[in-house]
């Protein structure tokens, strides 16, 4: 009964109705969250190791944050255990916290574009990083309506669609 939606992460496509269909719509790179004059991003300039982090309070976003669910996957396999006792909705909630020095936290890397000057993003496990999705959940190509379909058309005509 929807015309769009947008789901972070992964998703059984096979828990879809048929009528709909998962778009791949952009990819982004989680980053670490924290103070320009943090030991993280004094110490790391190459980016962070995943076990760096258990020395450190984590501000979580809330249960169920695309985010949050690739960060506490990529610690539970290498059998990393963090401190964390700050919970907080939203990125708006993860970059106050950590400019006011209560932990560090996690985003996407487009998050901290806007050019805050007190903090900075560290690429988490280098080389690689940790990868985030974001996807478009629209109903077949069959079943669209043309607003649908314009939104859709908008989306990669804007190179937006990967």
């Amino acid at each position: 009964d929807l015309d769009v939606g947008f789901v972070e992460g992964e998703i059984d496509s096979s828990a879809l109705p048929a009528s709909y269909e998962l778009l791949p719509w952009c990819e982004d790179e989680i980053v670490l969250v924290v103070r320009k004059d943090h030991e993280l991003a004094t110490n790391f300039r190459s980016g962070v190791p995943l076990a760096a982090l258990a020395d450190h309070q984590i501000i979580w976003r809330e249960p169920g944050s695309g985010v949050r669910t690739i960060l506490e996957n990529a610690l539970d396999r290498q059998g990393i255990r963090v401190s964390s006792n700050i919970q907080v909705t939203g990125v708006a909630g993860v970059k106050a916290s950590v400019r006011a020095g209560l932990g560090v936290g996690f985003a996407s890397a487009q998050a901290l574009k806007e050019g805050d000057r007190e903090l900075v993003g560290q690429r988490i496990d280098p080389p690689m990083g940790l990868r985030w999705q974001l996807n478009i959940l629209a109903p077949t190509k069959n079943m669209r309506s043309r607003a649908v379909k314009a939104f859709l058309e908008l989306c990669a005509d804007n190179q937006l669609l990967v």
